[in-house]
């Protein structure tokens, strides 16, 4: 088969095979409009080599060049064809290093074979790869909104694509900003045969888009959305479900939803799904944990679901931080709940709180207190500590804003300047600490948890696509113990069977 596009994508954070959904529904929405796109994932397995002594010092790693005979190149030399128009990286889940180096890999492999197909990139960390004169177009946000007319564009068809020039003289598409959000009512992904899935694999699923909520410190796209804005029907999600198992063996999932229990309704709906199907699933997902509060009901109603992981935004435990924020239920109430998740579940539920550090009006000895509120709770499995980062609006970089973006002066923030090691963001101080020292904090605090979590979270579905017993290892085994390097290893077999069924079809 010959292919009009190609998409390269991965995740980075292990090298284990982790599904991202952008690259899927692109390639679906090509297909229904009769264009053929191939996805080749992980494909930073084959861009970086680790060798032996690395692994077990470090993660770092060395490029792999496109030389004749590579796997690199016998995989691009399979898929890519005179006939392929253009190739694209995601952003999403790769670092920027490695996309610099796909960059020019696929520009020697187009000189090497003399092709004419033009480099496209999207997901959504494209403001944090720098320009380039490689780079043929450069599409920002949500690039299903305008996919549709980037295909017929550069397949010389009636198009009426916008765009504006960067630096480097790219077309710049926002898709966010220029096109109407498309109709996900009836936007199944469609998953193929030459995606080669096990029965273990965890597949993503969007079940609706954007927040319908609007927290001082968050920038996401679609913050503030109407409640049944970007919804899914029930005949539609149904069938996704049901052909996935019937086809692949699907059981477990990541739930795509900014706040998945941001309604009763959309927790009904969800029942109403479930219960068509015959066979349970298990989903990870994030959850708005005031709502568990709020609805105390739908604590249970969570865990009957099938629910894995639990992830939290609770940012802060001060009380009146979270009030100017807009997280204004007091903590204890949270962490009640999150409890009764936790035992209603009998431990088949990880409980993951994320907290920022720098946040208004928060003492550092409160944050310092919240650490070892989490390595002292059993009922909280692990938990994710970010420093508190404030954009400068009007660089280059920066598409979206939160609230305290747009005025940091009013939540207490002094204005130092760029931030040398982000130049896009603010070096900013404030009446506990400044924006370095929230950094050095971070890092400290992460490498103190990490000799107290538990295995749960965001790993647990990773590692079962490489048939990792978790059941025996949940909420149990701290995470420290478990065999990650063993589990890598198996990630990189696997991503090697995978390329090679591309080599052999």
């Amino acid at each position: 088969m010959t292919y009009n596009g190609v998409i390269l994508t991965g995740m980075d954070d292990f090298y284990m095979p982790s599904y991202s959904i952008g690259p899927y529904r692109l390639r679906t929405i090509a297909k229904r409009h009769g264009y053929n796109v191939r996805v080749l994932d992980f494909i930073h397995v084959l861009a970086k080599e680790l060798d032996n002594q690395r692994r077990r010092q470090s993660r770092t790693f060395n490029f792999i060049d496109l030389v004749e005979g590579s796997k690199l190149y016998k995989v691009l030399d399979k898929i890519v064809s005179p006939e392929t128009r253009w190739i694209g990286i995601s952003t999403t889940f790769l670092n920027t290093a490695i996309i610099d180096h796909l960059r020019d890999v696929l520009v020697k492999f187009r000189e090497i074979k003399g092709y004419d197909f033009h480099l496209v990139l999207g997901g959504a960390r494209v403001m944090y790869v720098d320009p380039h004169y490689a780079w043929k177009y450069r599409i920002m946000g949500y690039a299903d909104n305008a996919f549709v007319e980037f295909l017929n564009h550069v397949n010389n068809r009636p198009s009426t694509l916008i765009f504006e020039r960067d630096s480097c003289n790219s077309m710049v598409v926002d898709s966010n900003k220029n096109y109407k959000d498309i109709d996900m009512a009836t936007l199944a992904t469609e998953w193929l045969p030459e995606d080669y899935i096990k029965p273990t694999d965890s597949l993503p699923i969007e079940i609706s888009r954007g927040c319908i909520f609007k927290c001082a410190f968050c920038y996401f796209p679609l913050n503030g959305k109407a409640k049944f804005d970007y919804f899914r029907v029930k005949e539609d999600m149904v069938k996704e479900l049901q052909q996935n198992y019937e086809h692949w063996g699907t059981t477990t999932y990541l739930f795509l939803d900014d706040t998945y229990n941001d309604s009763r309704e959309k927790l009904a709906f969800m029942d109403d799904v479930l219960k068509e199907l015959d066979f349970k699933i298990r989903f990870y997902t994030y959850i708005k944990p005031e709502l568990l509060v709020t609805w105390p009901e739908t604590v249970q109603q969570l865990v009957e679901q099938g629910i894995q992981n639990a992830a939290l935004g609770v940012e802060s435990r001060n009380t009146e931080t979270r009030k100017l924020i807009g997280k204004g239920m007091a903590f204890d109430k949270i962490d009640d709940a999150c409890k009764e998740m936790y035992t209603l579940s009998n431990g088949t539920c990880s409980v993951t709180q994320n907290y920022i550090i720098g946040l208004p009006k928060e003492p550092i000895t409160d944050f310092l207190e919240t650490l070892q509120y989490c390595i002292n709770t059993e009922h909280v499995t692990t938990w994710n500590i970010n420093a508190m980062s404030i954009q400068r609006l009007g660089v280059g970089r920066n598409v979206y804003a939160s609230i305290i973006d747009q005025n940091p002066k009013h939540f207490g923030y002094e204005d130092l300047g760029p931030a040398k090691s982000a130049p896009f963001l603010i070096n900013w101080r404030n009446e506990h600490t400044n924006f370095y020292e929230a950094q050095e904090i971070k890092e400290m605090a992460i490498k103190e948890s990490e000799l107290h979590r538990r295995f749960g979270g965001w790993q647990t579905p990773i590692v079962r696509m490489v048939d990792f017993d978790v059941d025996k290892h949940l909420n149990k085994t701290l995470n420290k113990d478990i065999p990650w390097q063993d589990l890598r290893m198996k990630g990189v077999i696997r991503v090697h069977e995978y390329y090679d069924n591309i080599l052999a079809e």
